[in-house]
Order: structure tokens, then C-alpha cells, then sequence
């Protein structure tokens, strides 16, 4: 599991080692409830990840992985 919060800052760890990311919110979730919901994560330049979209939780799985977790 993970949350926005969670995923927003090992985003922000990926970026500092070089990364680039591109995520995708859900639109209908941002409208319907004012939530903001990642829909999907796109990374690349981070070596052992990437290019593809994932969902946000094989996202912050691998993310964990490559940062170390440390938040």
C-alpha cells in the first residue's frame, strides 16, 4: 500500500538522484471528489526503472526499492 503523500516524496527522492517523472492524476476522482489520485507514474532516467507507466503502487514498490525507503 501506499498513499499520495507517501508517493509524492519518494517522486520528489527519484528526481533528486536525476530521475524524470511524469504523473498522471484521475481526473474523474479530482471533479467528482476533490481528491487528488495518482493514476499512473512514469519514470525514467533512474537506472533499474522505467521507461513504462505503472500504477502508483508498483510505483512506490520500485521507488522504495531504488531510494532505499528512506523517507
Amino acid at each position: 500500500m501506499t498513499t499520495t503523500a507517501e508517493l509524492k516524496k519518494l517522486i520528489e527522492m527519484a528526481e533528486m538522484r536525476g530521475a524524470s517523472v511524469v504523473a498522471t492524476l484521475d481526473e474523474q476522482a479530482m471533479i467528482n471528489e476533490g481528491r487528488e489520485i495518482f493514476d499512473t507514474i512514469q519514470i525514467s532516467g533512474l537506472k533499474g526503472c522505467g521507461p513504462y507507466p505503472m500504477s502508483p503502487i508498483a510505483a512506490a514498490e520500485k521507488l522504495r526499492q531504488l531510494t532505499g525507503g528512506q523517507l
